[in-house]
Formats: C-alpha cells, structure tokens, sequence
C-alpha cells in the first residue's frame, strides 16, 4: 500500500475524481498553509492506493504513453495534469485508478492523479 496526502477543505469523508494528490506528508502541508491561495485547503488528508492499481510514469511520462500506443501529437500544449486528466478513460480501460508522474525532476514534486470517476474514500483528517 502506498499513503497519499491531499490538503482540502475541512470535513470530507471522500475525495472526487481526477484530483491531484502526493506521496509528500510535507509537500501535501504547503497546500494546507495557504500558500497556493486558489488551491488545497486547511485539512490534510490520506488516502491508502493499492500499488498495483498505479500507472507508474515518473521516469517519463511520454515514454509511457508512447509504450501505450498513445499518440501525444495530438496533445501538443497540454500540460502533464491535463494530458493525463484528458486521457483518463485510456488509463481505466487500462486498468489504472492512479498514475504517478512528474513534473519536474525533483521527486517532491511526484504528482499522484486518481482516475476514478467516483469518490475515493479519505482517512481521518488532521488540522494543518
């Protein structure tokens, strides 16, 4: 099992679909602290991933989706976030509620998309 954050607003007992979360506890606290203003929220959030339920494609993204068969010249200005959210239904069909990328070289900055179109159930929070 792999543990993943995600700071949001208080009170959730589940997640939507196509958010955005990371392996980082500490990273995962700058969304909290309000530093991003338009985004996380004040509560920290957990959720526990089957690793075997994960498109791993944090050594390259377009790598792995070249050995996917996908074709990205047909996505020539989406940014990582929205090439993956774009290509969620692939992933699904694929079998993946997850994939891990990043999106730049430095491992905290992993990003952890969940697919899923339904909600993904969240362990108790904690105040940031």
């Amino acid at each position: 099992m792999i543990t993943l954050y995600r700071a949001d607003a208080p009170g959730l007992s589940v997640i939507e679909g196509l958010t955005s979360w990371t392996s980082s506890r500490e990273h995962a606290l700058d969304y909290a602290s309000g530093r991003f203003l338009v985004f996380g929220g004040p509560c920290l959030y957990r959720a526990e991933v089957d690793a075997g339920s994960v498109l791993d494609a944090r050594g390259s993204l377009r790598q792995t989706l070249d050995e996917m068969g996908l074709d990205l010249d047909d996505y020539p200005n989406e940014s990582p976030q929205d090439l993956c959210r774009a290509l969620a239904n692939i992933f699904r069909a694929h079998g993946h509620l997850w994939i891990a990328f990043r999106e730049r070289p430095e491992p905290e900055f992993d990003e952890w998309l969940y697919l899923g179109d339904w909600p993904v159930a969240v362990l108790p929070n904690e105040s940031a």
